[in-house]
């Protein structure tokens, strides 16, 4: 069952697809963290002034806050957008210090995360599921989850360099 634009409003958190392309129109100021997952196509996404080319596979996060703009995209750009709003972000990432927040927005694209594409394909795939059978509760809490796996994630690599 689809979920219209007042519904997910009303939810902490949301999946949907886009082809990103009304991110090309305008430069979009963020209020929700956005987990985004490309299936298909290519584009040039720019986040605040930092510029990330996606494609198929790849994986990006984007923060509150955060201005985003698509430079440029192939017709065929289509992705899964996890969209979580502040409540969530902030409970998922309340241990972030300012270091680690700064290597999350400097290592924001996933993808060179040995099989992380095909993680989050199949986290995707099941939060779909929870959605669609209106599992609200399940679905926040798997999305809160994913979002503290990868704060760990964000935290170990900040250790490392």
């Amino acid at each position: 069952m689809e979920q219209n634009n007042e519904q997910r409003s009303n939810c902490a958190a949301f999946i949907t697809k886009s082809d990103l392309h009304k991110w090309e129109e305008n430069i979009q100021v963020l209020d929700s963290c956005i987990l985004l997952l490309c299936h298909e196509g290519e584009c040039t996404l720019t986040v605040d002034s930092a510029k990330w080319k996606l494609a198929k596979g790849s994986v990006i996060m984007l923060l509150p806050e955060e201005t985003v703009r698509v430079e440029e995209s192939t017709r065929d750009i289509e992705a899964d957008l996890l969209i979580c709003n502040q409540a969530i972000t902030k409970e998922s990432f309340s241990n972030a210090d300012s270091a680690i927040y700064e290597t999350m927005k400097n290592n924001r694209s996933f993808t060179h995360i040995p099989g992380i594409g095909n993680d989050l394909d199949k986290l995707f795939s099941v939060l779909w599921d929870f959605q669609n059978e209106n599992k609200k509760e399940a679905f926040e809490n798997t999305a809160k989850l994913q979002l503290k796996s990868l704060y760990s994630s964000i935290e170990e690599l900040s250790r490392a360099t």
